[in-house]
């Protein structure tokens, strides 16, 4: 909330509105709050109204690379976290600031770079098969009355659930190998264990 909200003075919609602008636009580029209220008490906006920006970036800046926040864009957002509402841009001097007014990439140039941030994620999170032991394990491993509820001729046939890539999760895993295949590996690695 703007502070002429958070003190309860009389406001006007518009210029409080763009005070929210300021901080939706600091999160979308910092990924975290500029500060925790707009008031005295707190000592990041402190720094806002007391005309000490060049802490206030200093810092944020602190745990970020060299030149994360450009020029125009700290110029920007303490233009739009002015204490004072009438002291802040307005809508049409907002679109013609330098820091709006660079040049953007195109969509093709976006989708791009989404689709190698993409590659990148899915080679990162590739888990290829291990190796699988042969044999069978021993049959104490299960213990006895494993199989309680089945009669001894009854044959219960298991299938595969069906393999779905984007589901892939650490904690589950699918296989298109046989169920019963499995079941002997998994007995192999009990018993070792």
């Amino acid at each position: 909330m703007a502070p002429e909200i958070i003190e309860g003075c009389v406001y006007n919609g518009h210029y409080s509105d763009l005070f929210s602008l300021g901080i939706l636009l600091f999160i979308m580029v910092s990924k975290h709050a500029p500060f925790l209220r707009a008031c005295t008490n707190d000592p990041h906006y402190k720094l806002i109204m007391g005309n000490r920006q060049d802490l206030f970036w200093a810092i944020h800046s602190k745990n970020k690379p060299e030149g994360y926040y450009s020029k125009s864009l700290k110029d920007l957002i303490n233009w739009l976290f002015s204490y004072n509402p009438m002291e802040r841009p307005s809508i049409a001097e907002i679109m013609t600031h330098e820091w709006l007014c660079c040049p953007v990439p195109t969509q093709e140039e976006i989708r791009e770079a989404f689709e190698l941030r993409k590659s990148l994620l899915a080679q990162e999170n590739y888990q290829p098969d291990s190796h699988t032991p042969s044999g069978s394990p021993d049959a104490s491993i299960y213990g006895a009355g494993a199989f309680r509820s089945l009669d001894s001729d009854e044959k219960v046939e298991r299938t595969a659930a069906p393999y779905l890539t984007e589901f892939k999760r650490y904690t589950q895993f699918f296989s298109t190998a046989d169920p019963e295949k499995l079941f002997t590996t998994l007995g192999l690695y009990a018993e070792k264990k």
